[in-house]
């Protein structure tokens, strides 16, 4: 099995997620952080022969990082990692599954069926959004009701987001097949949001229950890239 870029950017960004994963056998990649409140899942171009599980993703994604480009033949009990442009290779031993804790397959078990909304996220709304976390050192991001039309995105600290005076950033965001619900709509995503591959999205958000809701994020570039982010009700 070759390890190409993309799938390296994948693992790379999953380890902001979770520091550890089970691979699945497959052309599927997941994983959700501990509380189970961000999960990420991607369809790679590449195989996974068989099920294992890493520990520490950080350390595997240095060891893959030692060669230009790598080749993985899969044994029983580790995997042997190839230079395929020159001598060395790595030897790399699994982790016992138990130790880690198993990503929910939202795209095989769809679970959200009210649909409250959807909308685009453009990779340059993003990045302001994501550069305005960064400015203020503000790890939220609020969605709130503006019309029937439009919702707005906040980027504010949570006990504060309805003060004129505390350092906030907004943008408006149009949206489409919008429910009755989004007129109270004002909730909270988890801050793992922020750690998503920047590029355009498809966002659809659901209402789970009273509290809470869910929104689909997925990648509308060439990388099948799907996120599911938790928001709570303010």
């Amino acid at each position: 099995m070759n390890i190409t870029k993309e799938i390296l950017e994948i693992l790379k960004n999953f380890s902001q997620i979770k520091s550890s994963i089970n691979f699945v056998a497959g052309n599927v990649i997941k994983t959700k952080n501990e509380d189970a409140s961000f999960y990420a899942s991607s369809e790679i171009a590449e195989n996974f022969p068989i099920d294992f599980s890493i520990y520490d993703l950080s350390q595997f994604i240095r060891a893959l990082s030692l060669f230009d480009e790598s080749e993985i033949e899969f044994k029983d009990t580790h995997m042997v990692i190839k230079n395929k442009n020159g001598k060395g290779k790595i030897n790399y031993t699994y982790t016992n599954p138990i130790m880690i804790s198993s990503a929910v397959d939202y795209t095989k078990n769809p679970k959200f069926k009210n649909l409250v909304c959807e909308f685009e996220l453009s990779n340059e709304t993003f990045k302001q959004l994501l550069k305005a976390g960064q400015v203020f050192g503000i790890e939220t991001l609020i969605f709130k009701a503006k019309d029937q039309a439009n919702i707005e995105a906040v980027v504010a600290n949570l006990d504060n987001n309805k003060k004129d005076t505390d350092n906030s950033f907004s943008t408006q965001i149009a949206i489409q097949n919008a429910s009755e619900e989004i007129k109270t709509l004002n909730i909270s995503t988890d801050k793992n949001i922020f750690k998503i591959i920047p590029g355009d999205y498809l966002v659809k958000l659901y209402n789970v229950n009273d509290k809470i809701y869910m929104l689909e994020m997925i990648n509308k570039g060439d990388t099948k890239l799907t996120y599911y982010a938790g928001a709570k009700v303010v």
